[in-house]
């Protein structure tokens, strides 16, 4: 796969990118052509407010969340107390003041053992259990539909669609043809859907940036056809038809966010006690000693994983923190059209998206009982 990488910004503007824009008369070759910025999405996300369950709960370790087309949410995790309850999922639902749990930890049918991971699928849900090497598709009641075993080794799942589970491999190397996200489509068949060649910015140079995330944020649209994640340094989001070579990218021009006060502190603390088992010497010691130098100085990435989605409409949607708060871009056609943001702190990974519903999982380091918040919001159309 060539990589032909094509910015969606000139020197003259971040976003209208039409060559007409900065006065050229060169015709744009068929890599280039851009389609013309939509009009602004003229809607917000409302806050909606969840069942008597949801605030009764005391949510101590949250691994992961998802939502469905309906506004139903899955989180998986645990009451705290109960160890029999580890790993267990739990779905709620918008005005019902209980929950369904389900999951427990297990070798047999229906059970999760190991790491696992929600991901919204349309109406329903997809658990994908690396320890049991399953697929778990739900329904937005908590009941199990179906479990499909697939080779996942120990790739880790980053989005699901009709095509399969798509999966990113944190054994790869650094050289251009080193396969980095796979798709997964039974047990025995997977094929490679981006390689480190893909992830290389349009000029070649990643941008002196804020510390690379882990997991790659990563979308597909429900059909499996299209993809977008992020290039590594600061703001830009390609998107690319699955198969294709023609890549857009979205960029924007803004400063990467930085831990709060008591998030540097915690790191801090936590960096001091391994230096001091460390012994004070050798490469590791040394290593420790410079991240706490320049510590208040680290910048965060803009997005973690997930962190973009496509709605049914095949919108973008990118989802990541701001301050204490969290910010839901929209991008429309490659073009961004407005950002909104949410009362919800360093919700993170625990984020999902679909249809016209966006789950959050909130810190709220107020309550000690209970840390995390569960927030559910609607996109609604200013009009309707």
């Amino acid at each position: 796969m060539r990589n032909n990488l094509q910015p969606r910004a000139t020197a003259c503007t971040a976003l209208l990118v039409l060559a007409a824009a900065c006065g050229s008369t060169d015709n744009p070759t068929p890599e280039q052509a851009i389609t013309p910025p939509a009009a602004p999405i003229q809607g917000e996300w409302v806050r909606v407010p969840l069942g008597a369950a949801a605030d009764t709960v005391l949510w101590h370790n949250v691994l992961s969340v998802a939502t469905t087309s309906t506004g139903a949410i899955l989180v998986l995790g645990d009451f705290g107390s109960d160890p029999a309850k580890r790993l267990m999922a739990h779905v709620l639902t918008p005005g019902v003041d209980s929950l369904v749990s389900f999951g427990r930890a297990g070798e047999g049918p229906g059970e999760l053992s190991g790491f696992s991971i929600a991901l919204g699928d349309g109406d329903g849900f997809a658990i994908v259990n690396l320890g049991r090497q399953v697929v778990q598709r739900v329904d937005a009641l908590g009941r199990l539909l179906d479990e499909q075993r697939m080779e996942l080794l120990t790739d880790v799942p980053l989005a699901v669609s009709s095509a399969g589970v798509d999966v990113q491999s944190l054994r790869t190397g650094m050289a251009e043809d080193a396969p980095v996200v796979f798709r997964v489509a039974s047990e025995n068949a997977r094929h490679t859907i981006l390689t480190q060649r893909d992830l290389t910015p349009p000029d070649g140079n990643a941008v002196a940036s804020p510390r690379r995330p882990a997991l790659l944020p990563y979308a597909t649209t429900r059909d499996g056809k299209r993809i977008a994640y992020l290039l590594p340094g600061g703001y830009s989001i390609a998107q690319r038809d699955v198969g294709g070579e023609r890549v857009e990218i979205s960029t924007r021009s803004l400063e990467a966010p930085a831990r709060l006060p008591e998030e540097v502190a915690q790191l801090r603390h936590s960096l001091e006690a391994d230096l001091a088992t460390s012994g004070g010497n050798g490469p590791r010691a040394s290593a420790l000693r410079s991240r706490l130098d320049t510590l208040e100085r680290e910048r965060l990435p803009h997005l973690a994983w997930p962190g973009l989605h496509y709605d049914d409409r095949d919108r973008l949607w990118a989802v990541g923190r701001t301050a204490d708060s969290t910010f839901v871009d929209a991008f429309v056609e490659g073009a961004f059209v407005n950002r909104q943001v949410l009362p919800c702190r360093t919700a993170g990974k625990r984020a999902s998206l679909v249809g016209e519903w966006l789950a959050l999982i909130c810190d709220r380091p107020d309550r000690d009982d209970a840390p995390f918040e569960v927030q559910l919001y609607q996109y609604l159309p200013l009009d309707r």
